[in-house]
C-alpha cells in the first residue's frame, strides 16, 4: 500500500478527478479517474511512499518512465503522464475495459485460435518494447488484459531500459501490478513472478529479450492448457522445475493441439537461451503462420534457423489432413464412421460474408471474402490448403451452384450473375436489388429479387424472368430462399405475412401447383440428403426427416449444431450461412452482432463508451452533441424503433410508437424535432416521412408520403430544407435518388439528384450551400459534393471509395469512411470554390469497427461538431473468421 489514506471518490490528483478505486497490493493502489483536460477515463497508480523517497531513485524512475511512454502500440496499456502532488507520486495510464487474462484462465483454457491471436498480439508487443532497448521482466497474465480490440499488455513494472544498464530498478519496479499478485511471488534481488520467470533470471543473470520470450512460453502454455507450465508446493519447487523439469506436453493435456503450436512453445520454454527463439518477432511470425491455413502450401524464408522447423510441423500438419480427406472423398465413409470436423479460416483482416455454398459433389465449397466493405468470392476444394479468388465476382454474394459444378451463380451490383468456372466468363442474368437468395437446378435458376417480391425463374443461360409465386397482400409479403428439391421441379421457400412471428415454409413447384405449408421456422430452410430439412430454431440448428415425394415431415426434430441465429435481431431477415451436399455439411457461427456507441479520438484511439450494448443503427448527434438519436431493434416486435440516449443522464427515451417500422432519424436544427421514416403496415418497401417531438411528447406528423420508401437524411442549419431518399417501389426499376422538402411555405418535395444511379447519405454543409453525398454513378460507391440548389458545381470527393460523408461544423473539412472502413478526412474551403484536397488517413492502421449496416442504410459513424471525436456504431462480436465444414455429419445427429 501507499502508506497514505485512500483517496475517495471526487478528489482530484492534479487535472485528474478520482471516480473510483480499481484495486490495491505491495506495489501501490489503482484508482479509476477522468482527465477533465480531454474528458476522457484514465487508470491512476499511487505509488507507495518508500519507493519514491529516494531523490535519485525519484529521477531515475521519472527517466525511465518517458521511456516507457513512448511505447505507443495498440497491444500495449499506453503511459500518459506521470505527477506529484500533496506528497502523492502517481501514473497515469489507459483506462481499460476488459477482463485480465487471469482471470480468464480461472475459467479454463482459451480456444485455439484465441490463443494464437492473443499471442502473436503479446509478441508484437514485447517486439516493440525490446526494440525500444526495454524488457518487460514480469510478463503472466495478471499483466495482459483482454480487451475488444485485443490483448492488451501492461505494467512494465519490473522493466528496465536495462539493455544498456545492469542491475535492477527499484525506481522502476514501482510500475508493478496493482492488484495482489498470484501465490509465490517474492520481491528482492529475484523480481518477477516465479511461474513465469525464465532460468537465468532466478539463478540473477542478465535478463534481455529472450527472458521475456520464455515467460511468453509460459502464458502461451497456460493459456492453451488451462494449466501452468511450471507448477510446486513451494517456491522452491516452482523455481527447481523451472530450471531442471520440462512441462506436460501440450498434446497431451489438449490431444488435438496442432504439432506447429506445441513446437513453438516448446521452444520459447528452452532452458538455455540461446536455443529459444532468439526474438519475439519469430515467435510472432510462427504464431501468424500457424493461424492462417491457407499458407501452408508456400514455405517463406524468415529469420531464425528454428521457424523453419516450424513450418516443416506444421506443414507435416496440414499434410496429413489432406490426405485424411483425400482418403474421404475415395472412400466415401459410412454413417457409422467417425465425424469429421475442420474450419476454414478467412485470412488477414478479412472476414466472410453472407453465403456459402458446397458444390453438389460435396467436394468443394464456395465462400464470400469480405474486407471493409468489399467482396469477392472464393472456391475451396476441402483437400486443398488454400482458397482461390474469382475474377469477376466483385462484391458478389449469396453464391450457389449450377447442377453440373461447373458454375456458379451470385449476386453483385444489383444483378443476378454467374461464373463459369473452367474459363472464369461472368454473365448477367438479371436485375435485383437487394436480393434474397438463389437455387439452380437443370431447369434453370430461382430466385428472390427483392426483398418484398414473389420468387422468380429464369434460364441458366439468361432470357426474360417469369414470376412464378403469388404474393398474398398481408398474408405474404416476402418470398425468400429458394431451395431446389432433388427432383428440380419442387422446391422450398420461406414466407412472412408481417414483422410479426416465425417464418413458414413453403413446398411451391414450377408446374404452380397451390403451396404446401411445412412448417414454422426462425430461418429459412434447406433440404439435405438423404432426407433431412435443415432450419434454425432460436439459436440451435436442427433436422427433421423429410420426404421430398409425400412432402412431409416425420420423427423428432434433431440437433445438429448451436449458435446459428439467422441474421438480423430474432431471425428479421430469415437467413443463415447454410449448405449441405452428400453428407457434407457447412455452417458459419451466427450473423447477428449487437453493437455498442463509442466514442474514439481522431486518432483512433477509444475514449469511452456512449451506451450498453444493444442492436443499434443509424445515430445522429443532437445539434448540442448532448444526445444521440438512434434505431434499435426490438426484439418484443421485431421492428425498429427511434430512441434518444441522453449522455450525462445515461437514459433512452423511446421517440417512435405505434405499429410498424421506424428508422433514420434526423435532428432539426434547435434539436426539438425529429424526423424519421415510418413504414406503412408492414410494406418494408413502403415508408413515409413523418416528425415527432425529440422527448418523445405528442402525436407524429406526416411530412411526405409516396409510393415507394422515403428516408431522411439531413436537415440545413437555417431549418428551411430537409434532404431525404427516395426509392421506387418496384427497386428494380429504378435507383435511390435524393429529394428536397422545403420545410416552410407551400411548396412540395421535389428531386434534386436523379439518375439512374443510387444516390443516398447526402447531408448540408453547415452553410447551406454545398450537399455531400454517395453516388455509384462510376460503378463503385462514391463521395462527391454539389453545390445547392443549383447544382452548377460538383466534384468527386473520395478516390477509392467512400461512403457516410460528414461536415465539420465550420465546413473546413469532410469526413467519410472508406471501402476499408478506415476513416478519412478532406480539407475544403467554404465558399464558391471549395478545393478540396486530397483524402488523408485520420489514423494509420485504424479500421473503424463500424457495425455492418442495418435497416435504411446503416450510418455506422458520427462526428463531433469539432471534429476531435467520432461516436461510432462499434460492433460488439467479432466478424465471421470461420467456416465450419462437417463430413459425415449425420452420424452425429442428437436428438433436441
Amino acid at each position: 500500500m501507499s502508506g497514505l489514506m485512500p483517496l475517495s471518490a471526487g478528489s482530484s490528483l492534479g487535472p485528474y478527478e478520482i471516480v473510483c478505486p480499481l484495486g490495491a497490493g505491495g506495489m501501490g493502489e489503482v484508482y479509476k479517474a477522468r482527465d477533465v483536460r480531454l474528458d476522457r477515463m484514465v487508470a491512476i497508480k499511487v505509488l507507495p511512499a518508500h519507493v519514491i523517497s529516494d531523490p535519485e531513485l525519484k529521477q531515475r524512475f521519472e527517466r525511465e518512465a518517458r521511456a516507457i511512454s513512448a511505447l505507443q502500440h495498440p497491444n500495449i496499456c499506453t503511459l500518459h503522464d506521470i505527477g506529484s502532488e500533496n506528497g502523492i507520486d502517481y501514473l497515469v495510464m489507459e483506462y481499460l475495459e476488459g477482463e485480465s487474462l487471469a482471470d480468464r484462465l480461472a475459467k479454463g483454457p482459451l480456444p485455439l485460435d484465441q490463443v494464437l491471436r492473443y499471442g502473436a498480439e503479446l509478441a508484437d508487443a514485447l517486439d516493440k518494447a525490446h526494440r525500444h532497448g526495454i524488457v518487460h521482466r514480469d510478463l503472466k497474465p495478471g499483466n495482459v488484459v483482454l480487451t475488444r480490440s485485443g490483448a492488451k499488455l501492461l505494467d512494465f513494472g519490473l522493466a528496465k531500459p536495462g539493455l544498456a544498464t545492469r542491475g535492477v530498478s527499484r525506481m522502476a519496479a514501482a510500475m508493478t501490478a496493482a492488484t495482489v499478485s498470484k501465490p509465490l511471488t517474492a520481491e528482492g534481488s529475484i523480481v518477477g513472478t516465479f511461474q513465469y520467470m525464465s532460468p537465468e533470471q532466478l539463478q540473477g543473470a542478465e535478463a534481455d529479450a529472450r527472458s521475456d520470450v520464455f515467460s511468453l512460453g509460459c502464458v502461451l502454455y497456460e493459456m492453451a492448457t488451462g494449466r501452468r507450465a511450471f507448477e510446486g508446493k513451494s517456491q522452491i519447487s516452482v523455481m527447481s522445475a523451472i530450471l531442471e523439469k520440462e512441462p506436460a506436453p501440450i498434446s497431451s493435456l489438449r490431444p488435438l493441439t496442432p504439432a506447429g503450436f506445441e513446437h513453438v512453445v516448446t521452444t520459447c520454454l528452452a532452458k538455455d537461451a540461446e536455443d529459444r527463439w532468439q526474438s519475439a518477432r519469430d515467435v510472432q511470425s510462427a504464431l501468424k503462420f500457424l493461424a492462417q491455413p491457407q499458407s501452408g502450401s508456400a514455405v517463406t524464408a524468415v529469420a531464425g534457423r528454428k521457424l523453419n522447423l516450424t513450418w516443416l510441423a506444421t506443414g507435416a500438419a496440414m499434410l496429413a489432413l489432406v490426405a485424411f480427406a483425400t482418403l474421404y472423398f475415395a472412400v466415401r465413409p459410412s454413417r457409422e464412421q467417425q465425424v469429421l470436423r475442420f474450419n476454414i479460416s478467412a485470412v488477414g483482416d478479412a472476414a466472410f460474408g453472407a453465403g456459402m455454398a458446397l458444390s453438389p459433389d460435396g467436394k468443394q465449397v464456395v465462400l464470400v471474402s469480405e474486407k471493409g466493405r468489399e467482396a469477392e468470392l472464393l472456391v475451396r476444394s476441402l483437400d486443398a490448403l488454400q482458397s482461390r479468388s474469382l475474377a469477376g465476382t466483385k462484391n458478389g454474394h449469396m453464391p450457389f451452384w449450377s447442377p453440373d459444378g461447373r458454375s456458379i451463380g451470385f449476386f453483385a451490383e444489383g444483378k443476378l450473375k454467374k461464373i463459369e468456372l473452367a474459363s472464369g466468363a461472368v454473365q448477367s442474368l438479371a436485375d435485383t436489388n437487394d436480393a434474397r437468395g438463389g437455387t439452380w437446378s437443370e431447369a434453370g435458376i430461382l430466385y428472390s429479387p427483392t426483398p418484398s417480391a414473389p420468387l422468380h425463374f429464369i434460364s441458366g443461360s439468361g432470357g426474360s424472368p417469369v414470376q412464378v409465386t403469388e404474393l398474398e397482400g398481408d398474408k405474404s409479403i416476402s418470398h425468400r430462399w429458394p431451395c431446389f428439391l432433388p427432383d428440380g421441379r419442387h422446391f422450398l421457400y420461406a414466407s412472412r405475412g408481417a414483422l410479426e412471428g416465425p417464418w413458414t415454409i413453403f413446398v411451391g413447384s414450377m408446374d404452380h401447383m397451390k403451396p404446401v405449408k411445412v412448417m414454422n421456422a426462425d430461418s429459412g430452410a434447406i433440404f439435405a440428403v438423404p432426407g433431412y430439412l435443415l432450419f434454425v430454431h432460436g439459436t440451435t440448428l436442427l433436422a427433421q426427416s423429410f420426404n421430398p415425394k409425400t412432402l412431409k415431415l416425420d420423427g423428432e426434430t434433431m440437433t445438429v449444431a448451436e449458435g446459428l441465429q439467422p441474421e438480423g435481431e430474432s431471425g428479421a431477415t430469415g437467413f443463415i450461412n447454410l449448405t449441405a451436399a452428400q453428407n457434407v455439411l457447412g455452417f458459419h457461427a451466427s450473423l447477428n452482432s449487437h453493437s455498442q456507441l463509442q466514442w474514439f479520438d481522431r486518432g483512433g484511439k477509444l475514449l469511452s463508451a456512449a451506451s450498453v450494448d444493444g442492436n443499434f443503427a443509424n445515430p445522429a448527434l443532437s445539434p448540442d452533441g448532448t444526445r444521440v438519436a438512434v434505431d434499435r431493434f426490438e426484439s418484443a416486435n421485431r421492428s425498429n424503433t427511434v430512441w434518444v440516449l441522453d449522455f450525462e443522464r445515461g437514459t433512452f427515451t423511446l421517440v417512435s410508437r405505434g405499429q410498424g417500422t421506424t428508422g433514420n432519424p434526423v435532428w432539426s436544427p434547435d434539436g426539438k424535432w425529429l424526423y424519421y421514416a415510418r413504414s406503412v403496415g408492414s410494406n418494408l418497401n413502403h415508408f413515409q416521412l413523418v416528425r415527432m417531438a425529440a422527448n418523445g411528447t405528442g402525436n407524429e406528423e406526416t411530412m411526405f408520403a409516396g409510393d415507394g420508401g422515403y428516408f431522411p437524411s439531413d436537415v440545413s442549419r437555417d431549418g428551411r430544407f430537409l434532404l431525404f431518399v427516395g426509392l421506387e417501389q418496384n427497386r428494380s426499376a429504378g435507383g435511390a435518388d435524393v429529394w428536397t422538402l422545403p420545410l416552410a411555405g407551400e411548396a412540395k418535395a421535389m428531386k434534386f439528384l436523379d439518375s439512374a444511379a443510387d444516390e443516398s447519405q447526402a447531408v448540408f454543409s453547415p452553410d447551406g450551400h454545398w450537399v455531400a453525398y454517395t453516388s455509384d454513378e462510376s460503378g463503385d460507391t462514391q463521395v462527391y459534393v454539389v453545390s445547392f440548389p443549383d447544382k452548377r458545381v460538383k466534384f468527386q470527393l473520395s478516390i477509392e471509395g467512400g461512403a457516410e460523408p460528414r461536415w465539420r461544423n465550420d465546413g473546413k473539412e469532410i469526413y467519410y469512411l472508406g471501402n476499408d472502413l478506415r476513416l478519412r478526412s478532406v480539407a475544403v474551403h467554404p465558399g464558391a470554390d471549395p478545393s478540396p484536397g486530397r483524402p488523408q488517413l485520420l489514423a494509420e492502421g485504424w479500421t473503424a469497427p463500424v457495425q455492418r449496416p442495418g435497416f435504411g442504410g446503416g450510418q455506422g459513424q458520427f462526428a463531433s461538431q469539432d471534429g476531435k471525436k467520432f461516436l461510432i456504431n462499434a460492433r460488439q462480436k467479432d466478424t465471421l473468421k470461420d467456416a465450419t465444414i462437417v463430413v459425415n455429419w449425420e452420424a452425429a445427429l442428437g436428438k433436441k
